[in-house]
């Protein structure tokens, strides 16, 4: 198996790519907005979502969007893996 066929998509992927997005979302979003807003939170990357007037940070939603993105790439590239690991167990089986 080479690169690419290795990050084409096919329904296992995909499926397993929704799982772990779905439960990565559960478990950061599960609790109150107060705490969110102010602790580390995220999956696989924490991003602190707290704005201090006195440093001026890089808008929320820019923050948002990459860490989003890279939350997103690595939920998939994991799923990728997860298939090829299973499909090299099973030809040893």
């Amino acid at each position: 198996m080479n690169f690419k066929q290795f990050l084409r998509p096919d329904w296992r992927k995909i499926v397993i790519f929704i799982v772990l997005l779905l439960i990565s979302l559960v478990i950061v979003y599960d609790m109150p907005v107060g705490e969110l807003l102010t602790s580390f939170r995220g999956l696989p990357l924490p991003v602190l979502f707290f704005y201090n007037s006195d440093w001026h940070p890089i808008p929320i939603w820019y923050v948002l969007l990459l860490f989003g993105l890279i939350d997103l790439i690595f939920w998939y590239l994991l799923s990728c893996l997860i298939i090829w690991i299973y499909g090299k167990i099973k030809k040893k089986s």
